[in-house]
């Protein structure tokens, strides 16, 4: 995990950490700064852009208690993953 997140939070079973932190370029470039890890073995499974941080609204992806799904909100909608491979 990368020492520049200044916000983090775990899925409700433990099973990734969401970490955020300023966009930059090369955050962009290597898939965006409000990342999801493996939190057994610090691998990094995917990432969104997400510019703006909000304490109210964190975190950005939402896990179901059962960790099937997850969901992040955008500006006009939902997005919803699967929530045990959403690094796919």
């Amino acid at each position: 995990i990368r020492s520049g997140a200044i916000a983090v939070s775990f899925s409700p079973q433990g099973s990734y950490i969401q970490t955020w932190e300023k966009l930059t370029d090369e955050l962009q470039a290597a898939g965006g700064n409000l990342r999801i890890w493996n939190p057994k073995t610090g691998a990094f499974l995917t990432g969104f852009s997400q510019k703006a941080f909000s304490k109210e609204q964190w975190p950005y992806v939402k896990w179901t208690d059962d960790e099937l799904v997850a969901c992040m909100r955008i500006s006009n909608g939902i997005h919803l993953y699967n929530g045990q491979d959403i690094g796919k």
